[in-house]
């Protein structure tokens, strides 16, 4: 282990020059993961996997992205509140990103924080469904948030198309697992960074965390505090769109 920097001795603008790179335009997941691959703890949430050096990541890798992507089971589960700028980045970054959520059946309380903020909207991305339900889902929501809807089956294409038409190029997604796997299949994924936190969940996840796609990646850091290890994986270039297990 002696060779594995700690992620303390970085400064944020050292660790903003490792995660950021000379790319202009992104998409990188972030995430949490038990050493069994599992990506909740035993009270089903991420947060009990997490630690303080993972929540510093997870605020930096934030600052230097236009938005946060996640999924609306994530969204509920976590209770995610509007993303705020926080006073250590304000020397790189201007703006806090805009939160997206991607939703299917906008089945959306709308008591969750990212709702409360009548200032600053989240995007919430769905598909066209002229179910009753999806329609009175969408009308208690609607001036809630930005709503995004696309023609035909939600696709991480669409996903990745619908946010570069708002001028967002650098998207940070934090999950969850099915969102994730919308990426992989269409080969959107640039970067992987995975926190691995020292705990086997000793259950199987419900679904597989990092997508459904067969892809190789390439480590080009690894940093630690304490028994938690932070790694980070860029797409290997012999690596493309592969075969992948339907949602």
């Amino acid at each position: 282990m002696g060779m594995v920097n700690e992620i303390s001795d970085k400064s944020p603008a050292a660790l903003r020059r490792l995660y950021l790179g000379e790319r202009n335009s992104w998409i990188r997941t972030n995430m949490v993961l038990t050493l069994d691959g599992n990506f909740v703890d035993s009270l089903d949430s991420s947060r009990g996997l997490s630690c303080e050096a993972d929540l510093r990541l997870l605020l930096m890798l934030r600052a230097i992205s236009d938005v946060v992507l996640i999924g609306a089971a994530t969204a509920r589960k976590e209770n995610y509140p509007i993303p705020r700028l926080r006073k250590e980045h304000l020397n790189f970054s201007q703006k806090a990103p805009t939160l997206c959520v991607v939703s299917k059946s906008l089945d959306l309380s709308v008591n969750l924080k990212m709702f409360q903020n009548c200032d600053d909207k989240p995007i919430v991305i769905t598909q066209i469904d002229q179910g009753k339900s999806w329609n009175e889902n969408l009308d208690r929501i609607a001036d809630l948030a930005e709503i995004v809807i696309l023609d035909g089956p939600i696709t991480g294409q669409k996903i990745s198309d619908s946010l570069r038409e708002l001028q967002f190029h650098n998207i940070v997604c934090e999950g969850g697992p099915s969102l994730i796997a919308l990426l992989q299949k269409d080969a959107l994924i640039d970067e992987m960074d995975i926190t691995y936190a020292p705990e086997i969940s000793g259950e199987l996840p419900t679904r597989p965390a990092l997508g459904t796609s067969h892809t190789k990646w390439l480590c080009t850091s690894v940093l630690r505090e304490n028994d938690h290890m932070f790694t980070r994986f860029i797409r290997s270039p012999n690596s493309s769109k592969t075969n992948s297990v339907e949602l």
